[in-house]
Protein backbone atom coordinates (compact mmCIF):
# COMPACT_ATOMS: atom_id res chain seq x y z
CA UNK A 1 0.00 0.00 0.00
CA UNK A 2 2.62 2.24 0.80
CA UNK A 3 4.05 1.89 -2.77
CA UNK A 4 1.00 1.94 -4.45
CA UNK A 5 0.17 5.15 -3.15
CA UNK A 6 3.57 6.10 -4.32
CA UNK A 7 4.68 8.34 -1.19
CA UNK A 8 7.82 10.17 -1.85
CA UNK A 9 10.85 9.19 0.74
CA UNK A 10 14.44 8.49 0.41
CA UNK A 11 14.98 5.91 3.16
CA UNK A 12 12.56 3.10 4.14
CA UNK A 13 14.45 1.17 6.99
CA UNK A 14 12.69 -2.58 8.01
CA UNK A 15 13.97 -3.35 11.79
CA UNK A 16 13.44 -6.88 13.32
CA UNK A 17 15.45 -9.43 15.90
CA UNK A 18 14.42 -11.92 13.50
CA UNK A 19 15.85 -13.01 10.46
CA UNK A 20 12.60 -14.81 9.05
CA UNK A 21 10.39 -11.81 9.49
CA UNK A 22 12.77 -9.66 7.99
CA UNK A 23 12.85 -12.47 5.05
CA UNK A 24 9.24 -12.34 5.29
CA UNK A 25 9.20 -8.98 4.73
CA UNK A 26 11.64 -8.33 2.37
CA UNK A 27 9.49 -11.70 -0.22
CA UNK A 28 6.36 -9.32 0.50
CA UNK A 29 8.14 -6.03 -0.61
CA UNK A 30 10.37 -7.20 -3.23
CA UNK A 31 13.66 -5.33 -4.49
CA UNK A 32 13.20 -1.50 -4.04
CA UNK A 33 16.55 0.62 -3.77
CA UNK A 34 15.10 2.46 -0.69
CA UNK A 35 14.21 -0.28 1.44
CA UNK A 36 16.55 -1.56 4.11
CA UNK A 37 16.30 -4.17 6.36
CA UNK A 38 18.34 -4.60 9.38
CA UNK A 39 18.99 -6.81 11.64
CA UNK A 40 21.30 -5.88 14.83
CA UNK A 41 20.37 -2.31 16.66
CA UNK A 42 23.96 -1.15 16.40
CA UNK A 43 22.90 -0.41 12.74
CA UNK A 44 20.30 1.67 13.11
CA UNK A 45 21.54 4.93 11.68
CA UNK A 46 19.02 8.33 12.17
CA UNK A 47 17.73 10.43 12.52
CA UNK A 48 14.60 9.54 11.36
CA UNK A 49 10.98 12.12 10.27
CA UNK A 50 8.61 8.96 11.79
CA UNK A 51 9.28 5.54 13.52
CA UNK A 52 6.67 2.69 13.96
CA UNK A 53 6.54 0.45 16.45
CA UNK A 54 3.55 -2.42 16.14
CA UNK A 55 2.94 -4.80 19.44
CA UNK A 56 6.18 -3.80 20.81
CA UNK A 57 6.42 -2.33 24.52
CA UNK A 58 4.27 -4.59 26.15
CA UNK A 59 6.65 -7.87 25.59
CA UNK A 60 9.85 -5.35 26.93
CA UNK A 61 10.68 -5.93 30.52
CA UNK A 62 11.65 -2.31 30.57
CA UNK A 63 9.67 -0.22 27.86
CA UNK A 64 11.23 2.93 28.68
CA UNK A 65 14.43 1.24 27.32
CA UNK A 66 12.77 1.10 23.57
CA UNK A 67 11.49 4.67 23.84
CA UNK A 68 15.15 5.68 24.81
CA UNK A 69 16.07 3.95 21.81
CA UNK A 70 13.55 5.99 19.57
CA UNK A 71 14.07 9.26 21.03
CA UNK A 72 17.62 9.48 19.92
CA UNK A 73 16.92 7.96 16.69
CA UNK A 74 14.20 10.28 15.71
CA UNK A 75 14.33 14.60 14.35
CA UNK A 76 13.24 16.79 16.49
CA UNK A 77 9.81 17.38 15.62
CA UNK A 78 9.69 13.47 14.48
CA UNK A 79 6.88 11.35 14.28
CA UNK A 80 6.40 8.23 16.63
CA UNK A 81 3.39 5.68 15.92
CA UNK A 82 2.34 2.75 18.37
CA UNK A 83 -0.24 0.37 18.08
CA UNK A 84 -1.70 -2.51 19.66
CA UNK A 85 -0.98 -1.90 22.88
CA UNK A 86 -2.74 -3.46 26.33
CA UNK A 87 -5.03 -0.70 27.57
CA UNK A 88 -5.58 -2.00 31.23
CA UNK A 89 -8.11 0.24 31.74
CA UNK A 90 -10.24 -1.65 29.97
CA UNK A 91 -9.97 -4.22 32.57
CA UNK A 92 -11.02 -2.01 35.26
CA UNK A 93 -14.16 -2.41 34.25
CA UNK A 94 -15.57 -5.86 35.68
CA UNK A 95 -18.13 -6.74 33.13
CA UNK A 96 -15.38 -6.33 30.96
CA UNK A 97 -13.11 -8.60 32.89
CA UNK A 98 -16.22 -11.21 33.26
CA UNK A 99 -16.11 -11.32 29.31
CA UNK A 100 -12.39 -11.22 28.70
CA UNK A 101 -11.96 -14.18 31.39
CA UNK A 102 -14.53 -16.48 29.43
CA UNK A 103 -13.17 -15.59 25.95
CA UNK A 104 -9.72 -17.18 27.98
CA UNK A 105 -11.34 -19.75 29.27
CA UNK A 106 -13.33 -21.38 26.02
CA UNK A 107 -9.50 -21.26 24.19
CA UNK A 108 -9.28 -18.12 22.85
CA UNK A 109 -5.77 -15.96 22.85
CA UNK A 110 -2.24 -17.05 21.79
CA UNK A 111 -1.46 -21.06 21.91
CA UNK A 112 2.15 -22.38 22.27
CA UNK A 113 2.58 -25.96 20.32
CA UNK A 114 4.19 -28.25 22.58
CA UNK A 115 7.01 -28.76 19.61
CA UNK A 116 7.55 -24.81 20.17
CA UNK A 117 8.10 -26.11 24.40
CA UNK A 118 10.24 -28.91 23.89
CA UNK A 119 12.57 -26.38 21.03
CA UNK A 120 12.62 -23.72 23.61
CA UNK A 121 13.41 -25.63 27.17
CA UNK A 122 16.15 -27.89 24.63
CA UNK A 123 17.54 -24.40 23.85
CA UNK A 124 17.82 -22.80 27.16
CA UNK A 125 19.44 -25.99 28.09
CA UNK A 126 22.16 -25.69 25.74
CA UNK A 127 22.93 -22.25 27.29
CA UNK A 128 21.87 -22.97 30.69
CA UNK A 129 22.19 -26.49 31.31
CA UNK A 130 21.29 -26.40 35.13
CA UNK A 131 18.19 -24.31 34.87
CA UNK A 132 14.79 -25.59 35.31
CA UNK A 133 12.11 -26.55 32.74
CA UNK A 134 10.10 -24.28 31.87
CA UNK A 135 6.59 -24.56 31.22
CA UNK A 136 3.99 -23.14 28.23
CA UNK A 137 2.92 -20.47 30.50
CA UNK A 138 6.05 -19.14 31.77
CA UNK A 139 6.93 -18.66 28.28
CA UNK A 140 3.69 -16.98 27.85
CA UNK A 141 4.56 -14.80 30.61
CA UNK A 142 8.32 -13.87 29.27
CA UNK A 143 7.32 -13.14 25.52
CA UNK A 144 3.67 -11.33 26.71
CA UNK A 145 5.55 -9.49 29.38
CA UNK A 146 2.94 -6.82 29.96
CA UNK A 147 -0.31 -8.09 28.27
CA UNK A 148 -3.73 -8.95 30.71
CA UNK A 149 -4.66 -12.13 27.70
CA UNK A 150 -1.90 -13.54 27.38
CA UNK A 151 -0.32 -14.73 30.49
CA UNK A 152 -2.11 -17.54 31.18
CA UNK A 153 -3.58 -20.53 29.15
CA UNK A 154 -7.30 -19.89 30.76
CA UNK A 155 -6.89 -16.85 32.94
CA UNK A 156 -6.72 -12.69 32.78
CA UNK A 157 -4.21 -10.63 34.40
CA UNK A 158 -5.97 -7.24 35.13
CA UNK A 159 -3.32 -5.65 36.59
CA UNK A 160 -0.44 -6.37 33.48
CA UNK A 161 -0.89 -3.59 30.77
CA UNK A 162 -0.37 -0.15 30.07
CA UNK A 163 -2.89 3.05 31.26
CA UNK A 164 -2.11 5.49 28.18
CA UNK A 165 -1.66 8.60 29.70
CA UNK A 166 0.43 6.78 32.15
CA UNK A 167 2.46 4.98 29.60
CA UNK A 168 3.57 8.05 27.75
CA UNK A 169 5.12 10.23 30.88
CA UNK A 170 6.98 7.25 31.48
CA UNK A 171 8.64 6.38 27.91
CA UNK A 172 7.72 9.50 26.16
CA UNK A 173 7.84 12.84 28.66
CA UNK A 174 7.13 16.01 27.01
CA UNK A 175 5.95 14.48 23.83
CA UNK A 176 3.26 15.69 21.96
CA UNK A 177 0.09 13.72 22.04
CA UNK A 178 -1.37 13.85 18.70
CA UNK A 179 -4.06 10.94 18.78
CA UNK A 180 -4.78 8.42 20.99
CA UNK A 181 -7.29 6.01 20.52
CA UNK A 182 -8.78 2.93 22.16
CA UNK A 183 -10.38 -0.21 20.19
CA UNK A 184 -10.26 -4.18 20.31
CA UNK A 185 -9.37 -7.03 18.09
CA UNK A 186 -12.06 -9.43 19.63
CA UNK A 187 -14.01 -10.46 16.52
CA UNK A 188 -11.04 -10.43 14.63
CA UNK A 189 -11.31 -13.94 14.84
CA UNK A 190 -11.54 -16.89 11.59
CA UNK A 191 -14.42 -18.58 12.52
CA UNK A 192 -16.33 -15.04 13.10
CA UNK A 193 -15.07 -13.77 10.09
CA UNK A 194 -16.91 -16.69 8.48
CA UNK A 195 -20.10 -15.63 9.82
CA UNK A 196 -21.01 -12.02 9.36
CA UNK A 197 -23.94 -11.75 10.92
CA UNK A 198 -23.18 -12.88 14.32
CA UNK A 199 -19.93 -10.53 13.96
CA UNK A 200 -21.92 -7.57 13.78
CA UNK A 201 -24.64 -8.51 16.37
CA UNK A 202 -21.41 -8.83 19.11
CA UNK A 203 -19.59 -5.79 17.63
CA UNK A 204 -22.92 -3.39 18.42
CA UNK A 205 -23.21 -5.03 21.77
CA UNK A 206 -19.33 -4.34 22.41
CA UNK A 207 -20.18 -0.80 21.85
CA UNK A 208 -23.29 -0.47 23.75
CA UNK A 209 -21.73 -2.06 27.17
CA UNK A 210 -18.21 -0.81 26.91
CA UNK A 211 -16.03 2.55 26.31
CA UNK A 212 -12.66 1.73 25.89
CA UNK A 213 -11.13 -1.23 24.30
CA UNK A 214 -8.51 -3.56 25.22
CA UNK A 215 -6.05 -2.09 22.78
CA UNK A 216 -4.53 1.14 22.03
CA UNK A 217 -2.94 3.02 19.22
CA UNK A 218 -1.18 6.32 19.49
CA UNK A 219 0.86 9.11 17.36
CA UNK A 220 3.22 11.03 18.97
CA UNK A 221 5.61 14.44 18.16
CA UNK A 222 8.49 14.90 19.71
CA UNK A 223 9.79 18.41 21.20
CA UNK A 224 12.83 19.48 21.43
CA UNK A 225 13.58 19.00 24.75
CA UNK A 226 11.69 15.35 24.85
CA UNK A 227 13.36 12.42 27.26
CA UNK A 228 16.22 14.78 28.10
CA UNK A 229 15.52 13.77 31.99
CA UNK A 230 17.11 17.52 33.24
CA UNK A 231 13.99 19.20 31.84
CA UNK A 232 10.84 20.17 33.56
CA UNK A 233 8.44 18.87 31.64
CA UNK A 234 5.51 17.50 33.82
CA UNK A 235 3.37 15.45 31.74
CA UNK A 236 2.88 14.79 27.55
CA UNK A 237 1.60 17.45 25.63
CA UNK A 238 -1.76 16.43 24.33
CA UNK A 239 -2.34 18.14 21.48
CA UNK A 240 -4.71 17.55 18.35
CA UNK A 241 -7.50 15.25 19.17
CA UNK A 242 -7.95 12.75 21.69
CA UNK A 243 -10.46 9.73 21.08
CA UNK A 244 -11.73 6.37 22.53
CA UNK A 245 -13.42 4.07 20.36
CA UNK A 246 -13.91 0.28 19.60
CA UNK A 247 -13.02 -0.50 15.99
CA UNK A 248 -13.75 -3.90 14.87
Amino acid sequence: RFLANNVNFSEFVCFDICEEMLRQAKAKIGAHPNFKFILKENELKGPFDIITASSVFHHLVEPKDMATLIDKLLANGGIVIGSHEPNKEAFKNKLFLLFASLYKAMGGGITIDDDVVLDFNRLLHQGYPLAPRVSREEILQIVEYHSPVEQYDRAIEPEAGFVPKEFFFSCFSGYEVLKLQSYTTFFHRPYLEKHKNIQSLLAVTYKMLFKDGNLFKFVLRKKHCCLNYACHCEEPLFGMSVTKQSRF
